[in-house]
């Protein structure tokens, strides 16, 4: 479960898209580009600034490419971030820019959506109905299952 502290973040990125009197029980910040594409863009600057066979010779060249894959990284969440949202009476995926949800692409009353794990062990993802959600790490993995344990029938929904 979500510590009382992350829930109370994501009820304030979320509440403005939630129903009256609705409770965050888990959340999951994710994106809709694979992890392999971005992987994939700082190999290519990688190729461009290793120009061919020769090896970086220049520190500051390594600090480039370093500096270039952790602006992938943010700018991925900046500008595809999502964020799954489960209430106590549905199931969101909302856009996000960053940690701050900007609007809502599916909402699903709870437990009428298929809700699973897919992709592959380097790309999974999270599926919501007709929506992927990129996770990476196994702490977002780790959160995805505890969302699809909670999400299925007959869970049980703790009182607010």
């Amino acid at each position: 479960m979500v510590d009382e502290h992350k829930r109370e973040k994501l009820q304030r990125s979320a509440q403005s898209f939630l129903e009256s009197g609705e409770r965050v029980q888990l959340g999951l910040y994710g994106t809709s580009i694979p992890i392999s594409i971005q992987v994939v863009a700082v190999l290519i600057l990688v190729v461009l600034v290793l120009e061919g066979p020769r090896l970086l010779d220049d520190v500051a060249e390594l600090i480039a490419v370093l500096l270039f894959a952790v602006a992938v990284r943010w700018l991925t969440y900046k500008l595809r971030g999502r964020l799954v949202v489960l209430t106590d009476r549905n199931l969101y995926v909302l856009a996000a820019k960053g940690r701050k949800a900007t609007d809502v692409l599916i909402k699903h009353p709870r437990d009428s959506v298929a809700v699973m794990i897919g992709g592959s062990p380097f790309d999974p993802t999270l599926v919501l109905g007709d929506q992927t959600i990129y996770v990476d790490g196994p702490v977002r993995l780790q959160r995805a299952n505890a969302i699809i344990k909670t999400a299925q029938p007959g869970a049980n929904v703790p009182a607010t």
